[in-house]
C-alpha cells in the first residue's frame, strides 16, 4: 500500500480553443479511474480538473503547488496540448524537483516529441493508465528505477527510455469505480444546462 504522504496531482486543463458560451460541466473519467485506483493502494490523490470547473491555468498551477505533490499527472488532446504546457512550465518554476508525467492518446502518439521539445515532462504513459500510474508512483515512492514499468518512454542519463508495452487490461472489472469528484461539483454548479454526465463506453480515442 502507498503512504498518503506521497501525493499525486492529476490535472486535465482547460481547452482554451472552446468559447465560453460553449463550455460545459463535464468530468473526465479517465482521471477519476486513474484516481481510485491511486486511492485504493493508499496514495493521497487530487483530481484538478480545469476543464470541469472553468478554471484559469494560473489557478490550476496554484492548486498544484499549494497542493505540493510528489507526482502530477496531466491527460490532454492535440487541442489542449498548448494548455498542459502552459500549466506544467508554471508548476515547474515553483517545484522543480516534481515529477511531471503525461497520458492520454495525444501524448501515446508523440512521445518522443513530448520529451525532447517540452523541457518539462519526466515521462509518458502510453496507453492504458491505471496499472502503469500505479507502478510509475510505487518506484517514484520507495527510489526504485523506472526500467521495469511497462508503458513509459521515461528521460534517462541525458536520454530517452523506451520501455516495453504494457498489454491491455483484460477484466475491467477489476478496477475499483471511478472516484468521481467533478460529479458534486456539477450537481451543485447551478449550470442545469450545462451538466453532462459521462460514461465509458469503449476504452480509448
Amino acid at each position: 500500500m502507498g503512504n498518503k504522504c506521497f501525493k499525486i496531482a492529476l490535472v486535465n486543463p482547460k481547452d482554451t480553443t472552446i468559447p465560453i458560451e460553449d463550455y460545459s460541466v463535464y468530468e473526465n473519467l479517465g482521471l477519476a479511474t486513474l484516481a481510485a485506483t491511486l486511492r485504493t493502494h493508499g496514495y493521497q490523490v487530487r483530481i484538478i480538473d480545469g476543464y470541469a470547473e472553468n478554471l484559469n491555468h494560473a489557478v490550476v498551477a496554484d492548486k498544484v503547488v499549494k497542493f505540493d505533490p510528489n507526482l502530477v499527472g496531466f491527460t490532454c488532446t492535440y487541442q489542449s496540448y498548448p494548455d498542459v504546457l502552459e500549466i506544467g512550465r508554471k508548476i515547474k518554476r515553483q517545484l522543480p524537483s516534481v515529477h511531471l508525467t503525461i497520458g492520454g492518446e495525444h501524448a501515446t502518439f508523440t512521445v518522443n516529441e513530448i520529451l525532447t521539445e517540452s523541457g518539462i515532462f519526466d515521462s509518458v504513459v502510453r496507453g492504458e493508465g491505471e496499472e502503469t500510474l500505479l507502478e510509475l508512483a510505487t518506484a517514484m515512492e520507495f527510489s526504485k528505477p523506472l526500467k521495469s514499468i511497462r508503458g513509459i518512454h521515461f528521460k534517462y542519463n541525458g536520454g530517452i527510455s523506451a520501455n516495453p508495452d504494457r498489454p491491455a487490461i483484460q477484466d475491467l472489472d477489476t478496477l475499483p469505480y471511478a472516484f468521481r469528484y467533478t460529479l458534486e461539483y456539477g450537481s451543485e454548479s447551478g449550470k442545469s444546462f450545462l451538466i453532462l454526465i459521462g460514461m465509458l463506453a469503449i476504452r480509448g480515442c
